[in-house]
């Protein structure tokens, strides 16, 4: 009978209940008495179903169509319609499809923190772009009906945690409008500085005296006028590296190669983390409260450690000011993920000089829809990496920490570490980065715990890493981004080999030039950079590309550091007259020499062609060998 809905009694439902736990309970037991308990599960049900069948249901259930049976909680996606008595796929108005409800149903307001969002009719947690979650009436409204629009986290706020409060757009803004000034402590636009702070007209703030501009990032007058005097030579920079290029084409040069003498980094600490290698000063004195290395797995975008060797100021000019250049429209989750976050339980992953990295774990439910294919089907709970970004941080780490993760929010790659949520500072609370968890860390630290644990790496399984790479890097190159600090420890593995290029803290976008000029001194990664990078300050896809000679040269020697034995000052004098790093034990020939065409003075058109050379240099396998069994024995 299809026209009519199977109505069991509650004691039929009871009886039903009791019959499906004893099919739980036996489930220990032999197939052949699971099958049994199953099909004896199967006649009650069915008699219990065929007890009465009705046109409509009874109060308190639900029409369910797929099933033709009245229910108190719908199947699957579905949510308890009152109105209808039935079970809807969408609500129509003035209800919302409220998954936190119980049961899941069409209700009139929202619960758990989430807004109502009249475009989808559903109970939302982030709501859609350019539109504000209002707590003062619990919806995504195109405008606050109080407080201040805070685009860092598409809400509605009483007091502005990123940027200022300019009371002429109630909005939270980077940079206050003309005629106001930014005033830190209290993160508000105003007429006049109070006592105590002096009026800076260059960066429209109020200066205290302690730090020098603050707020807006904007330059000096001695950095505006040297910003200035390099605007107005800069064509004749481009003149000169033209010819000495030219020159340098026609120079015959040597096959000198340096030679590398470090072996693989001894490893003493038993969880494998590298005791004398700190990266962005992750956890480099901090004593271990995880069984995962606090190495650079989520190494912050924060400025890197000055005694870090692997970093060193490029050129001689003054430490850059805060950048304004980078909106902060990121997406933040409900309250309910902060929340959850904060009480969990949670590992420390590592600690840099402006937050922590830690995993945790949170409910599937508060991960963005678009997201949870990360995930295994039917994951109830999942793990997460959380980047924190400590309450007293400064300006400049505050603008890095946003830029990240504005630019991970616009990119959607395999092969590039997908950001979850952005969730603002609040209740004692820091601003937080969720991202997806990779399980297996950095590419530098497994190579290096594989040489020490005696894994062998196959040739497949080199050229599948290097390829993921590549293709990622190539996905940037499209989009006009420039990594700038790509290295083995800024690429995560996950299952099946899968690498996931991580770490934008100096990355940059490319607008109407094919480079990025270096304007001010930074701390940047010099055994990895390109020569024009390091005697004109220049970036590039190309000189991309030569981080990424770097990276496979990382990739065959087991994770050993690149020029390990080599003073930073002969770097660029070797790499000047043609010295490049020796071929690595394992590597073959012909990968070699791909290798050495990435290390040119021109390489080719940057990724396209390096990712073309690596289809045609040797097969490959996409499917993870199984003896590696998901490298859990290496963690």
């Amino acid at each position: 009978m299809v026209s009519g809905y199977c109505q069991p009694s509650a004691a039929m439902i009871a009886r039903a209940s009791a019959s499906s736990a004893s099919v739980a309970s036996a489930a220990s037991a032999s197939s052949a008495t699971i099958a049994s308990a199953a099909s004896a599960s199967s006649a009650t049900i069915a008699s219990a179903a065929s007890g009465r069948c009705a046109s409509s249901c009874s109060s308190g259930l639900f029409r369910q169509n797929s099933t033709w049976t009245c229910v108190a909680e719908c199947d699957g996606s579905l949510f308890a319609d009152s109105s209808s008595g039935s079970c809807v796929v969408s609500c129509l108005s003035p209800t919302y499809a409220n998954s936190l409800a119980t049961p899941p149903s069409c209700s009139a307001s929202c619960t758990g923190g989430r807004f109502k969002d009249d475009s989808t009719r559903q109970c939302v947690a982030n709501c859609p772009a350019n539109s504000w979650a209002d707590p003062s009436t619990s919806s995504c409204a195109a405008t606050c009906s109080a407080g201040f629009a805070h685009n860092a986290t598409w809400s509605c706020v009483n007091t502005c945690t990123v940027g200022y409060a300019d009371n002429s757009t109630r909005s939270c803004v980077t940079r206050c409008p003309s005629g106001t000034f930014a005033l830190k402590p209290s993160h508000s636009c105003v007429a006049a500085c109070p006592s105590g702070y002096k009026a800076s007209n260059s960066t429209s703030s109020c200066d205290d005296g302690s730090s020098g501009a603050q707020g807006n990032g904007g330059s000096s007058p001695v950095a505006a006028a040297a910003g200035a005097a390099a605007a107005g030579v800069v064509v004749l920079i481009a003149i000169v590296v033209a010819v000495v290029l030219l020159r340098r084409r026609k120079q015959t040069h040597g096959n000198h190669k340096m030679e590398s003498t470090s072996a693989t980094i001894e490893m003493t600490n038993p969880n494998f983390a590298s005791s004398h290698d700190p990266v962005y000063d992750v956890a480099g004195q901090t004593k271990q409260k995880s069984a995962y290395p606090a190495s650079a797995d989520y190494a912050l975008p924060l400025k890197p450690n000055p005694s870090d060797p692997e970093y060193a100021a490029v050129g001689g000019l003054p430490y850059s000011t805060p950048s304004t250049e980078y909106s902060l429209a990121v997406v933040s989750t409900s309250a309910m993920l902060s929340s959850q976050i904060a009480t969990g339980e949670r590992k420390l992953l590592g600690r840099g000089a402006f937050g922590e990295v830690f995993s945790a774990n949170v409910s599937i439910a508060l991960i963005a829809p678009q997201h949870r294919h990360l995930f295994a089907p039917g994951a109830q709970t999942v793990d997460v990496a959380v980047k924190t970004l400590q309450l007293d941080a400064n300006v400049r780490a505050e603008q890095d920490f946003v830029h990240e993760a504005e630019l991970l929010r616009r990119l959607n790659h395999t092969n590039i570490v997908n950001v979850l949520a952005v969730l603002p500072a609040g209740r004692g609370q820091p601003q937080m980065l969720v991202l997806e968890y990779v399980p297996y860390g950095d590419l530098r630290n497994l190579l290096r715990k594989s040489a020490k644990s005696g894994v062998v790496w196959s040739p497949d399984e080199y050229v599948h890493v290097a390829t993921g790479v590549a293709e990622g890097m190539a996905y940037l190159e499209q989009s006009r981004v420039l990594h700038r600090d790509l290295a083995a420890r800024n690429i995560l593995v996950g299952e099946h080999l899968v690498a996931k290029i991580a770490d934008f803290g100096l990355s940059r976008e490319l607008n109407d030039k094919d480079y990025y000029k270096l304007q001010s001194k930074q701390k940047l990664p010099i055994r990895w950079m390109a020569p024009e990078t390091l005697n004109y300050r220049k970036f590039s896809s190309q000189s991309d590309v030569f981080s990424y000679g770097v990276v496979l040269w990382e990739l065959f020697t087991m994770g050993q550091a690149p020029w390990a034995n080599v003073e930073r000052e002969q770097y660029l004098v070797g790499l000047e007259r043609g010295d490049r790093l020796p071929q690595p034990r394992d590597c073959p020939a012909h990968l070699y020499s791909l290798m050495l065409t990435t290390w040119e003075w021109e390489p080719c058109t940057p990724f396209v062609c390096r990712l073309r050379a690596f289809a045609s240099a040797e097969p490959f396998a996409t499917r993870h060998r199984s003896r590696f069994g998901g490298f859990g024995a290496l963690i």
